[in-house]
């Protein structure tokens, strides 16, 4: 559709956001792709912006304007969160976001604190992602550390399949059980912390059956970033883990059955748990 926009449109801009490129295949013809490279940088009919993280100025602006605040005023706390967020703005964002309502509360936001009592309000991702799950539903939290397992991509099926295990689910209440883990994952979305995989095929293990009563609605979803997968798996447990880990094969070789012999690929990730 988009190739024929572009060959055949007048008066038409069109706008697209994608990650970079290089770090997962292309999802367009690669033809296509080529020309718009080759020619249409040439015609200007094409322009690639590489979005690349914030330099400290940039964070700077980012506080002052929150806060407002001077420059020069916020120096430290600026240097702050651009040494803890790598100038990765999702980051600076959601500690600055901490960070003010921490200041709300104690009144650091006046112009009289000094530096000094500023700073200590900032933080670290690591207290930032702690303070965000503890501020969770407990089977938002378990769900997610199922999923953190599972991959940085996962199905919901699969966390829905695992936990019918563990918490031995009785065949009427499979139904019931898989649309509160479903709920649960759709408020983890709403904060941020997953988004929904809209494109098919960019999961490629599965440990859940396709007859699953609420196969229809299943889905895929993706932390929005890897410090939250990354910080959740260092705040489970290890047994738990295990455990985890444990199901999850059990649950790969009941839904791959005997087809699990022949696929070296799946069973590369069984013995990976």
């Amino acid at each position: 559709i988009i190739e024929l926009l572009y060959h055949h449109s007048l008066n038409l801009m069109i706008i697209g956001t994608t990650r970079p490129v290089e770090e997962e295949s292309l999802k367009i013809d690669k033809g296509f792709w080529n020309l718009l490279h080759e020619k249409g940088l040439e015609t200007n009919q094409f322009s690639e912006i590489t979005l690349s993280p914030m330099q400290q100025s940039d964070v700077e602006k980012l506080i002052a304007a929150s806060l407002g605040r001077n420059e020069d005023e916020i120096e430290r706390i600026s240097r702050d969160v651009f040494n803890q967020s790598g100038g990765m703005p999702n980051l600076a964002s959601e500690i600055l976001e901490n960070f003010y309502k921490k200041s709300e509360l104690s009144g650091v936001t006046s112009k009289q604190e000094t530096e000094e009592e500023d700073c200590n309000y900032v933080g670290n991702i690591g207290e930032l992602i702690l303070n965000r799950m503890d501020s969770l539903p407990s089977s938002v939290r378990t769900h997610l550390n199922l999923g953190a397992i599972l991959g940085s991509v996962f199905d919901l099926l699969d966390v829905v399949t695992v936990f019918e295990q563990y918490r031995g689910v009785r065949d009427d209440e499979r139904l019931k059980h898989a649309k509160s883990v479903h709920e649960s994952l759709e408020e983890a979305v709403r904060k941020g912390i997953l988004e929904i995989v809209k494109k098919e095929g960019e999961i490629q293990a599965r440990y859940s059956s396709s007859d699953h009563p609420y196969s229809a609605h299943n889905r895929t979803y993706k932390f929005t970033h890897d410090v939250w997968r990354s910080n959740i798996l260092r705040l489970t447990l290890d047994e738990w883990k295990r455990d985890m880990h444990t199901l999850i094969a059990e649950s790969m070789e009941t839904a791959m059955g005997e087809e699990l012999a022949n696929d070296y690929r799946a069973l590369t990730r069984l013995f990976s748990h």
